[in-house]
């Protein structure tokens, strides 16, 4: 049983103890991973407890110098990109503006021609019963007021039937 405690409280710290090849392949997931910082704070982990390692000393090396280039070309890139930027932001807008303007025109044609459509079917179905505009609104006007008094005789029937012998109020 002492053994079976003694192993379990050891075992953390021999895994804890890193290769320099541990240090390095763990920078090197988080670069690929896209954490050059977490990358170069492996990095350093590593190089203080294996500072002869030239493994970990030519990653930092090619991390370092491949940021040294991104701010450079960044710095230059930031000069003419700022103009660019500008017209193609304005590009951009001019587009979008004829694309809502070009949206807009579709819309309404197409409510168009639907209203149109719909009023051709509706004529068509007039003439197909022999029936003039205005008769059939008159038509539909009358059948809205049967349903409208109608519906105000109907009698609502109640949900329970009042006990008898008492009154229904």
């Amino acid at each position: 049983m002492r053994l079976l405690i003694v192993i379990l409280l050891v075992t953390p710290l021999l895994t804890s103890a890193q290769r320099p090849v541990d240090y390095f392949n763990k920078a090197a997931n988080q670069y690929i991973d896209g954490s050059k910082e977490k990358a170069l704070s492996t990095l350093d982990d590593g190089l203080i407890k294996h500072p002869n390692d030239p493994n970990l000393e030519r990653l930092k090396e090619a991390l370092l110098s491949e940021e040294e280039q991104e701010q450079d070309k960044e710095n230059n890139q930031s000069n003419s990109q700022g103009e660019q930027d500008d017209k193609k932001q304005d590009d951009q807008e001019q587009q979008e503006q004829e694309q809502n303007q070009e949206q807009q025109n579709q819309d309404q044609e197409n409510q168009e021609d639907q209203e149109k459509s719909q009023e051709q079917m509706t004529q068509e179905k007039l003439e197909e019963m022999g029936i003039s505009e205005e008769k059939a609104r008159q038509l539909l006007e009358a059948m809205r007021q049967s349903e409208i008094k109608y519906l105000q005789h109907q009698r609502r029937k109640p949900t329970k039937r009042p006990p008898s012998g008492k009154p229904d109020w």
